[in-house]
């Protein structure tokens, strides 16, 4: 009789840690390694009309996608998940995000970056992400919520304060 329970419980004790193991992968998480992103994008103030845009996202899988802008210029990509149980582990969010552009001949960088964050829209504080973009200046660095973003586009975002190493040095000398 007693060995009889020591099965049962064992067995009831199997059920939970494999049955629970099984629900957790079923339940896998959805990160967002690249946001919905809008705009425009013109040269010499003109819109770029029928440019060939590749969207790359990649955190532990690569994904890309690619569209073509209108003739005013105007671009969309739908916001680009990746399925992992690193959601429910311990692990530092870091996914890598790139745009290309093609048009007449020449390739662009327009967007380059490292998102830390794996909410939709991190990239602009929760607001949804619409840029406009500039074919003809040089790319600039802008960091947000601590994503490095290097860039051809500008959007309604605030970012973070320029990081001043003086300040770093200036407060180890008064400890």
């Amino acid at each position: 009789m007693i060995k009889k329970s020591v099965r049962l419980m064992l067995l009831f004790t199997l059920l939970l840690l494999f049955g629970g193991a099984a629900v957790a992968l079923t339940d896998i998480g959805k990160l967002c390694i690249f946001s919905a992103i809008s705009g425009v994008i013109t040269l010499n103030g003109q819109p770029v009309a029928h440019a060939r845009l590749i969207r790359t996202g990649e955190k532990e899988r690569t994904h890309q996608d690619e569209t073509t802008t209108d003739e005013n210029g105007y671009f969309a990509f739908p916001p680009m998940y990746e399925r992992s149980i690193a959601k429910f582990l311990p692990m530092e969010f870091v996914a890598s995000q790139t745009i290309m552009v093609e048009y007449k001949g020449k390739k662009y960088k327009l967007w380059s970056g490292v998102k830390w964050k794996p909410e939709e829209n991190a990239e602009s504080r929760g607001k949804p992400l619409v840029v406009q973009c500039q074919l003809e200046i040089d790319d600039k660095y802008i960091s947000v919520d601590g994503s490095k973003f290097f860039t051809l586009c500008t959007w309604d975002v605030e970012p973070d304060p320029p990081f001043d190493m003086n300040k770093v040095f200036e407060s180890d000398m008064e400890d």
